[in-house]
């Protein structure tokens, strides 16, 4: 998943901050070192990227691309998850996406002094160039798609991957709605769990 879903998946600022977190703490978690609604939000982070990278629908349509580019398309299908979600909000969520998106930016620069230096220096152009919408369109899947290229050693088969996003457009929809219900079933139950003293990691999926 995006950050875009990452952070709509989260219930709260503090959720939210440990979810956009995710991408940037490593090692295994333990509760102590954080606060609970941070450390849900770290904990449910690597739960919902377990989920979306094993979910039979992303599997089937990963196994629809060719060997080389396979490890690849699950970037393409992160962004295509945010891009859906735009797509699909106003049943996914009540709150208007400008007027939601305008209170988490609110919310992230309030607790910017919360985040690892890196994220706190890119935190302002992030927020300036409205990053959790840059995937409303597919022009915009494939400007974001082009600059992850651009930082990978080997680009080619993530822009070959990328390069089927038109020809596989309707797949990548059909594999977003099969899959989110299920990632925010599973998220709520998941937030019941470490709400009541569940805290262990659990190995990833097979």
């Amino acid at each position: 998943m995006n950050h875009l879903a990452h952070l709509q998946l989260s219930d709260g600022p503090d959720e939210r901050l440990g979810n956009l977190l995710g991408d940037h703490v490593r090692g295994r978690l333990q509760p102590g070192d954080w606060p609970p609604g941070v450390y849900r939000g770290l904990h449910l982070h690597r739960r919902i990227d377990s989920l979306a990278d094993h979910h039979p629908a992303a599997r089937t349509l990963r196994a629809r691309f060719p060997n080389g580019e396979r490890r690849c398309a699950g970037i393409l299908l992160d962004l295509c998850h945010d891009h859906f979600l735009i797509r699909h909000w106003t049943v996914l969520q009540d709150q208007p996406l400008a007027d939601w998106v305008r209170r988490v930016y609110r919310e992230l620069a309030d607790r910017r002094p919360d985040m690892p230096a890196p994220l706190q220096q890119r935190l302002p152009t992030l927020i300036e160039r409205d990053w959790l919408r840059a995937c409303s369109d597919l022009e915009g899947v494939e400007r974001v798609l082009a600059r992850v290229a651009g930082r990978l050693r080997r680009p080619e088969p993530l822009l070959r991957a990328g390069a089927r996003l038109r020809q596989l457009y309707p797949d990548l929809e059909r594999c977003f709605l099969a899959l989110y219900p299920d990632i925010r079933a599973s998220v709520a139950h998941e937030r019941v769990r470490v709400r009541d003293g569940w805290c262990a990691e659990r190995p990833p999926a097979r």
